[in-house]
């Protein structure tokens, strides 16, 4: 039996410190157990790969926080053509002024939630990642701008310009 050297034992603390957070942010933004599985698989996959620089950094967090966002972007983008267009519904409609019963506004929280996912991985990368971090993620823009390695007028900037193209598709209706 192979036994495991200095690197792999921090791998393996590394590893359980943060798959929590990776598999979190790999649910939310897929919505299905199976495939945030392998995203966390191809997520710390790299960071292995890159383990003895990644250990070294001051704020490895936000660093793997980014490996996870980029593998979940690059995912959404290569598999973009099989993913079915979502159009929005009356009742996706209606969740968005407001009018439905509890069920109803339930799974289509859920469907916008998706159809926002699915919109901003089809941005340019920058933006889809202010754009990410800040509504599904809920991060501040200081907390973007720290994440991202931009100011945090540039994160805002990003932030404006997503949400300008999100409300033109989402009032025409047309993906």
């Amino acid at each position: 039996m192979l036994g495991f050297n200095r690197l792999d034992k921090e791998f393996e603390h590394f590893f359980w410190e943060y798959k929590g957070m990776v598999a979190a942010t790999a649910l939310k933004y897929t919505k299905n157990q199976a495939l945030a599985d392998d995203l966390i698989q191809d997520v710390f996959l790299k960071i292995y790969m890159n383990f003895s620089k990644i250990v070294k950094l001051e704020n490895p967090k936000s660093y793997i926080y980014r490996i996870a966002v980029n593998a979940i972007n690059d995912y959404f983008r290569k598999n973009s053509a099989r993913i079915q267009e979502i159009s929005i519904t009356d009742n996706l409609r209606a969740e968005l002024i407001g009018n439905s019963d509890n069920t109803e506004r339930e799974y289509d929280r859920e469907a916008l939630h998706s159809l926002l996912a699915q919109l901003i991985t089809k941005m340019p990368r920058k933006r889809s990642s202010v754009m990410a971090l800040r509504m599904i993620e809920e991060l501040s823009f200081n907390e973007i701008a720290e994440s991202l390695n931009m100011s945090d007028a540039s994160a805002r900037n990003h932030y404006a310009h997503g949400v300008k193209e999100l409300k033109t598709l989402l009032q025409g209706g047309v993906l």
